[in-house]
């Protein structure tokens, strides 16, 4: 049986597609037909507003012998103060500092006059008489106001006044009416403290208040430069919390900062006391809302009211019971209380919240199980992103072909909207409508209730030249629609035949709305002459596997999710809960969003309205623009939250119906979840190995604007947005060796983008860049580097000398009084280290060391050499004591060996160079002699840059030289890349710029080593100058601004050298003082002084930052 409807709702399909495509006639765009509000220009103080205004159309209504007209203006609101007349008018929200007063100017308009009207009243329902109230006996025009505000609310700190716009007045005496367009409206902004405080700064809400607020550009200015953070706080109870720390742990590794909080535990619920318990829960929740560094965004409630009859003993997750609704002796479970952070009375939700109606440990893990799934292995199935499943009831009770309901016109706005041509032309549409099948008539228009808005929408306005409440030709049952949506049941209540909803749930589909009527069990029209479309039992033999759509229930009573605490229900679990799992049945929907009551009809459309529009902006086109208004809301919470608010802008703030739609409606899923709407793409990231220190990471992500998380064992140590190529994520805490670091990448519509890496420790590595030696000193220069960036010193070792070197990543190294000779090997090394200890390899170092040449000479007889040692002799005969028989003497020089003399007696002139003991005959030779480096004085360093982790310096250092040949040809000073020269020469400056220390490095003890050399090529023996210490220098902040704004800011104060009477000082004047120093300023608030202070140290000062 179920295989044979699933063929003929797989017939429908094809013949619906084809008929759309053949005969269906182009859709009007009909956005051109709205009332709509331009922001011309805004400022903190004043914005000004385009008002266009389409012409009206009325329809004649019969009441107690009287004809009235029903007037209506596309894109407009109705008046609903029961008896006034019934007129336009048009709602927007401003954002304004807090506590501001706002005031009207008409700039221009133009005007059209109307005669013999007569406007009908609004009424409440049910009335036989005609209400008309004391305006319709007043020769004058109504309303007397061009413009009024509604009310004024708060939204996550933020002000919104919602003004009211009249395009239309009414004589009810005289039957005139005038109508209004082109208008230019002055709104002036007064006093107020400030726009939204930063700390309250939150993405999701910011993607609200942009579609709310027309001027939101100023809370984006109040932000500027503010990157706004979000918490998730899961609530839960202890029994729970494994489960909640393991779905926390996937959060903060996709980049939401996730706290878990139990009830038991952290907020002392326990027994049976609904109220109480709530209270508890939601005290704690203000408290953080109110002292958290960042106040929760999100809220995700873990578990149902109270356990079920196995475990029915006390409150898991208690629900609060608000306003009182129709033929209920319990008030509507809600969980709205946990939200308004503003008092008592407040319903303007400050936090987006979520609910997993789950009784038992199983059932949450499953629900836990479906969502990490959802977001970090999406269905890979592309037809599941490429339709919707959409279904609605035409109500059609009086037989005529016109429903009375606006059920499937507001289904089929947005199937119009997201599949045809015209509009977004993205998905395919299953219909599965349904209608009264024994009215004797086909579905065949729209209502025509003034109440359900019905000229506006897609579906009412869906070609040019056809009727307003004509249904489209592809929907006539003459044309080949089946407007058959059913599940049939036995007499025992056991299924014999799914509904198509079934089959199309089973096929796939993302997204499922349903809007109609509705029970605690069921999608059912039964009562209305329709079909059960879709029971509690179907939902918990579905088998789609992971292809779980989210689904919005806009009817009655299938989010009641309070049966055990409410006195009402009779039912544990409700149709929303099974989708979730709450049975022994699978996961079968994401999350869905469900009225937890009996909820109104026209408010009903509002609200699906608003929430496609946060999905799909551009579904309504004469909403307010401006700013970041046409990014998306993919959170489903989110888009809850928004919708609301969208629909209370449609309706009077007195309206109670209102706060009960507020409380009523639920989304029972994660809060943070992104809705996929399109099939997900691939993004291609890598990590940057060799750039991982401590503090920052750097990933290489293909896609721009994607959130690239950060975590070691699932605790989040930082994030960032992408760029489209390198990205570099600052990190606190700093990572440890040893850490494995998580890396996800997220974007909506992309699969995340999962790396795990594990940080080990590798040693440094040494490069050398240049090798000089001169003298008894050697220079090297190079870089270094270290896999895990902590590189903490670079060392040279020589002649059993070892010295620090300048810098690390770039290094200086020098050592001087070094003994003549080659060296090679490890005669002379260089080395790195880290902050583990771990040393590179030595980096050998190969040059010679040739000393300076100093000469002696004597003038002496060889006698006198030979008893100094400079010579030796030898008898060619006999030697007998001092005498040399039967030969003769020959003299010689000592070391070379040089032959002299045979005569002791005679005088000879003999040198030797560099005490070598080589003495050789004649006179030292004549070369110039080299200069000498006299003096060398203190450097001086300037800081001359800072950045967060690195100082830059410029050190200047001078002196003196000198040289006995008076030749001196330049001085030179040791840089990284080897020697600069410097200025002067006997007396000289040098300068070594751009020196760039890192912060980690510093104190570092430094000396600087300089030569001379002649215009001969010889080279003075170094200069080493006295030790300096390169420091952090301190940090300085200034301000320029007139005093009145230093004294208001606390960087000066001021006296009054007379008598001080409220703001006034008599007798006498006022003198401004730099706070911290007392410095003098000004007699005059209004001097612009520039101030500024080191350190935080709350000392300013007169002047410029040193």
């Amino acid at each position: 049986m179920k295989n044979i409807k699933f063929i003929k709702l797989m017939s429908r399909f094809l013949i619906f597609a084809l008929l759309s495509i053949i005969t269906s006639p182009a859709l009007a765009v009909y956005a051109d037909e709205l009332a709509k509000v331009t922001l011309e220009s805004s400022s903190q103080n004043q914005l000004i507003l385009e008002i266009d205004v389409p012409e009206f159309t009325t329809k004649d209504k019969e009441e107690n012998g009287e004809t009235y007209q029903l007037l209506t203006i596309k894109g407009t609101d109705t008046t609903e103060n029961i008896g006034d007349p019934q007129l336009p008018y048009i709602s927007r929200y401003i954002a304004v500092p807090n506590g501001a007063s706002v005031n009207f100017e008409l700039l221009s308009v133009e005007r059209t006059v109307h005669e013999n009207l007569y406007i009908f009243p609004a009424q409440p329902s049910g009335v036989e008489e005609t209400i008309k109230s004391d305006v319709y006996s007043q020769d004058q025009l109504f309303p007397q106001q061009i413009a009024s505000i509604e009310e004024t609310i708060t939204m996550r700190g933020q002000e919104l006044v919602r003004i009211n716009i009249y395009p239309i007045k009414f004589n009810p005496v005289t039957g005139e009416l005038n109508r209004y367009t082109n208008l230019r409206i002055k709104i002036t902004i007064s006093g107020g403290t400030s726009y939204q405080d930063r700390k309250y700064a939150s993405k999701p809400f910011n993607s609200i208040l942009s579609k709310l607020a027309i001027n939101y550009s100023e809370i984006e200015a109040a932000q500027s430069s503010y990157v706004a953070e979000d918490n998730l706080l899961i609530i839960t109870p202890s029994k729970f919390k494994n489960e909640a720390d393991r779905l926390a742990k996937w959060k903060k590794q996709k980049g939401i900062n996730t706290i878990v909080k139990t009830t038991d535990g952290d907020m002392n619920v326990s027994g049976q006391d609904v109220d109480g318990n709530a209270a508890k829960i939601r005290n704690f929740i203000q408290t953080a809302y109110s002292t958290w560094e960042v106040p929760p965004t999100y809220i995700l409630l873990i578990g149902d009211v109270r356990a079920d009859n196995e475990d029915k003993t006390d409150d898991l997750m208690p629900t609060n019971y608000g306003l009182s609704a129709e033929g209920l002796t319990k008030n509507i479970g809600t969980d709205l209380y946990y939200t308004t952070m503003d008092g008592d009375g407040d319903t303007t939700a400050d936090i987006i919240i979520g609910r997993l109606t789950n009784t038992k440990l199983r059932y949450v893990t499953k629900s836990i199980d479906a969502i990490i799934e959802y977001e970090k292995t999406p269905p890979t199935q592309e037809n599941f992103y490429n339709n919707v499943a959409l279904s609605g009831f035409f109500q059609d009770e009086n037989g005529n072909g016109r429903t009375e309901r606006r059920f499937v016109q507001t289904i089929e706005d947005i199937a119009i909207y997201l599949s045809d041509n015209d509009y977004l032309n993205q998905y395919s549409i299953d219909r599965l409508y349904d209608s009264n099948p024994d009215n004797g008539r086909s579905p065949s228009w729209w209502t025509d209730r003034s109440y359900y808005f019905f000229t506006e929408g897609y579906a009412a306005n869906w070609c040019d030249d056809c009727g307003i409440s004509d249904i489209p030709d592809y929907l006539l049952e003459s044309n080949g629609f089946v407007w058959e949506t059913v599940e049939t049941k036995d007499e025992d209540g056991n299924i014999t035949e799914y509904s198509p909803i079934f089959d199309s749930i089973n096929d796939g589909r993302f997204l499922l709305v349903y809007s109609s009527h509705g029970t605690k069990t069921s999608w059912k029209n039964e009562g209305y002459g329709g079909h059960l479309m879709l029971s509690r039992e179907a939902v918990m033999d579905l088998s789609n596997g992971s292809l779980r759509p989210v689904v919005w229930s806009m009817s009655c009573e299938t989010g009641w999710f309070d049966g055990e605490t409410d006195t009402d229900s009779g039912y544990k679990f409700s149709f929303a809960e099974v989708f979730g799992g709450q049975r022994d049945n699978n996961v079968t929907a994401i999350g869905v969003i469900a009225a937890s009551r009996v909820s109104d009809g026209d408010m009903n459309a509002r609200l699906l309205w608003g929430m496609t529009n946060a999905v799909w902006p551009g579904f309504l086109p004469n909403e307010p623009s401006d700013a970041v208004s046409d990014q998306p809301i993919y959170q489903i919470g989110a888009a809850l939250n928004y919708g609301k608010m969208y629909m209370k802008s449609h309706y009077p703030s007195s309206n109670q119906t209102i706060t009960q739609m507020f409380e009523m409606y639920h989304w029972f899923g994660d809060p943070t979840m992104e809705m996929w709407t399109d099939v997900p793409q691939s993004i291609t990231a890598d990590l940057i190995i060799d750039t991982i220190d401590p503090s920052q990471v750097t990933v290489n992500v293909d896609e721009a604007d994607a959130v690239i998380a950060v975590s070691v064992d699932g605790e989040l140590l930082g994030k960032a947005i992408s760029n489209g190529s390198q990205t570099t994520i600052p990190l606190s805490p700093n990572l440890n060796i040893g850490d494995t670091i998580d890396i996800v990448i997220t974007k909506h519509n992309f699969r995340p983008k999962i790396i795990s890496y594990k940080w080990e420790d590798k040693a440094p590595v040494a490069n050398l860049s240049d090798l000089s030696a001169y003298d008894d000193s050697v220079l090297a220069t190079g870089t270094a580097s270290d896999f895990n960036r902590d590189l903490i010193s670079v060392w040279i070792e020589a002649d059993g000398q070892s010295a620090q070197c300048l810098g690390t990543s770039n290094w200086t190294c020098s050592l001087s009084g070094l003994s003549a000779g080659v060296y090679s090997g490890n005669d002379a090394i260089v080395y790195a280290v880290d902050s583990q200890g771990n040393r590179s390899t030595n980096l050998q170092l190969e040059f010679e060391i040739i000393q300076e040449q100093v000469c002696e000479q004597y003038t002496e007889t060889l006698n006198e050499h030979y008893a100094d040692g400079r010579v030796w002799s030898k008898c060619t005969g006999t030697i007998y004591g001092s005498y040399c028989f039967f030969g003769e003497w020959e003299i010689y020089t000592t070391g070379t060996n040089q032959f002299i003399s045979n005569n002791g007696n005679d005088s000879a002139t003999l040198y030797e160079i560099n005490g070598s003991g080589d003495w050789n005959i004649g006179s030292c030779p004549s070369d110039p002699e080299p200069p000498v480096i006299e003096t060398v004085n203190t450097p001086v360093i300037t800081v001359t840059g800072q950045s967060a982790n690195t100082v830059t310096y410029t050190a200047t250092v001078t002196g003196t030289a000198s040289d006995i040949n008076n030749d001196i040809d330049e001085i030179r000073i040791g840089v990284d890349t080897g020697y600069n020269a410097c200025s002067g020469t006997t007396s000289f400056t040098c300068t070594i710029e751009n020196i760039v220390m890192e912060k980690s490095d510093l104190p570092l003890v430094v000396k600087f080593s300089m030569y001379a050399t002649d215009k001969a090529g010889n080279s003075s023996a170094s200069g080493i100058s006295p030790a300096v210490t390169l420091e952090v220098p301190p940090q300085c902040e200034e301000f320029t601004a007139d005093l009145n704004e230093h004294y208001a800011e606390g960087r000066a104060w001021s006296e009054c050298t007379g008598t001080i009477y409220g703001s006034y000082c008599f007798f006498g004047e006022w003198r401004v003082y730099a706070i911290g120093s007392n410095d003098f300023l000004s007699n005059n608030g209004n001097d612009i002084k520039t101030l500024y202070q080191e350190n935080d140290s709350g000392i300013w000062h007169e002047g410029s930052c040193p």
